[in-house]
């Protein structure tokens, strides 16, 4: 039984793996590894609600996978009031340090308010703490019968709570990322500022958006850009540009160096 057991821990272990590992897209690999989930578990909902906070006034599913006769939150459209046995789950999943099963033979029993809203006999609940980001609940409901979880279920669901945690932290990170792309991005729009940089190591060159309408130039003419960067500086201003860069590439000190740009279309700025 205890050889059993590892094996099926470890080739599910396996299937979720792979589901991480088949996008490079953090919200489908989610969606992917509840899909997993639910077949690994047999259960009939697996979901993540945000955020985990009983002070909260509501929570919404974030994600969810369900079989066809169990519809659970996301397919009402709205988020959820945080009642008080809304709070109540939240506090007891924060306060654990594992998974809280509930049903069956267990300490705990579903909330009479989840047992009538959404015909939860049994659950397992675990408060996930993403970095940069308030927790959130990822959840098992079992509706079609009532189930004691064992203890090699609380183990897995552990392993993938934890996997997820990881998951959700890369992608608050790259949301974060694109956030501040996106507000730097609109700084330079509104002060008319751009930047360039060009790599050495590698020959790779970015232009911002605004450096671009700066010089009359689209990213796909960049393969040539430091020749091409040259040719688009006044001729009167040419000479001193470039020896700034000459030095630059020397190690030389900083330079602030104003020169005019002639567009393709003949405006200068």
């Amino acid at each position: 039984e205890e050889r059993r057991a590892h094996v099926w821990f470890l080739e599910s272990m396996d299937r979720v793996n792979r589901a991480m590992q088949g996008t490079n897209d953090v919200e489908q690999m989610m969606g992917d590894v509840l899909e997993a989930v639910l077949e690994i578990f047999a259960s009939d909902r697996a979901w993540l609600l945000y955020p985990c906070d009983p002070d909260a006034p509501s929570w919404r599913p974030i994600m969810e996978r369900t079989r066809p006769e169990f519809p659970g939150a996301a397919a009402r459209g709205h988020d959820l009031p945080m009642t008080p046995e809304s709070a109540e789950v939240a506090r007891v999943a924060l306060a654990s340090s594992g998974a809280l099963l509930r049903g069956g033979s267990h300490k705990h029993q579903p909330s009479a308010e989840i047992a009538e809203h959404f015909g939860v006999r049994s659950d397992m609940l675990m408060a996930l703490r993403p970095k940069g980001d308030r927790p959130y609940l990822f959840g098992l409901h079992q509706c079609s019968r009532v189930r004691t979880w064992t203890k090699e279920e609380q183990r897995l669901f552990e392993e993938v709570g934890h996997r997820l945690t990881d998951a959700l932290g890369h992608l608050i990170a790259v949301r974060g990322l694109r956030e501040s792309e996106a507000r730097l991005e609109a700084a330079q729009r509104l002060a008319r500022v751009g930047w360039w940089e060009r790599d050495y190591a590698t020959g790779h060159v970015s232009l911002s958006d605004e450096a671009c309408r700066i010089f009359g130039v689209q990213p796909l003419e960049l393969l040539q850009w430091p020749g091409r960067w040259l040719s688009l500086i006044h001729p009167e201003d040419r000479e001193n540009a470039a020896a700034a860069s000459d030095l630059a590439l020397r190690g030389g000190p900083r330079r602030d160096v104003e020169y005019r740009v002639v567009r393709p279309d003949g405006a200068v700025r």
